[in-house]
């Protein structure tokens, strides 16, 4: 706690003066800070970066989930209850709208598209609502068929 009393500017503790009060008694009404432990994970991602497992720095696989071709998790195993938010590259999972925050708009899994503009407007393309996830099926189609068979 002593710690906490050093990081206590002069300006604050003239304002606390000023009201009678030191940054002493000020601690002693104060709840302590709750800081939760940490643990640290590995992401282990598909080849679109969708997260896949989450493994410990003991090597087990704490959290893993299964997606469809658009995002929509399918299944999820997540015995130690940990939150994971990240899905597709820059989306974070919203747990109020079940929708997937994606830098300045949503995108809606169930519908495998965004449910609102591209903030860029035109410069982005002429369909707004546009999602790159069909480039990909393209290219893994080309991919595969220029692929040599050994």
């Amino acid at each position: 706690m002593k710690s906490w009393l050093t990081r206590v500017s002069e300006e604050s503790r003239r304002w606390l003066a000023s009201c009678g009060l030191t940054v002493e008694q000020m601690q002693n009404q104060m709840d302590p800070v709750y800081t939760p432990a940490r643990k640290i994970h590995l992401y282990h991602c598909d080849h679109r970066g969708l997260p896949l497992a989450l493994i410990s720095t003991e090597g087990a696989t704490a959290w893993c989930a299964e997606y469809d071709e658009w995002g929509n998790l399918l299944n999820e195993e997540n015995p130690h209850q940990l939150q994971q938010l990240i899905r597709l590259p820059g989306q974070q999972y919203d747990e109020e709208s079940g929708l997937y925050y994606n830098r300045h708009r949503y995108y809606d899994p169930l519908q495998g598209r965004y449910i609102t503009q591209d903030p860029i407007g035109l410069k982005g393309g002429m369909e707004f609502l546009s999602v790159s996830v069909e480039s990909d099926l393209k290219y893994r189609s080309i991919r595969i068929r220029n692929t040599k068979m050994h």
